[in-house]
């Protein structure tokens, strides 16, 4: 979390100045950086993903992660308390 938070600010402020007040080590986060662009991408979770914004879209907000979840299954992607994201 604390690294997803300093690639998105990276711009704004410096990255040896947010590790410093997140308490991490800059070779940490260059470290996660590398890894996070050597994984490929899972097209079925993108996939997932832009169902949940259509779902939440169409409903106006208002479904919760039981009702998106039923969604979601209902669309044949497998989605649960045990999914786990590859």
């Amino acid at each position: 979390m604390k690294y997803a938070f300093i690639a998105q600010n990276k711009k704004i402020w410096p990255v040896i100045l947010m590790c410093h007040v997140l308490g991490v080590k800059n070779n940490n986060y260059y470290s996660y950086q590398k890894r996070k662009s050597e994984l490929p991408i899972n097209t079925e979770h993108e996939e997932m993903l832009q169902w949940v914004k259509d779902i939440a879209e169409f409903s106006d907000n208002t479904y919760g992660a039981r009702r998106i979840q039923k969604a979601l299954n209902s669309l044949d992607f497998a989605v649960g308390l045990g999914k786990q994201r590859n």
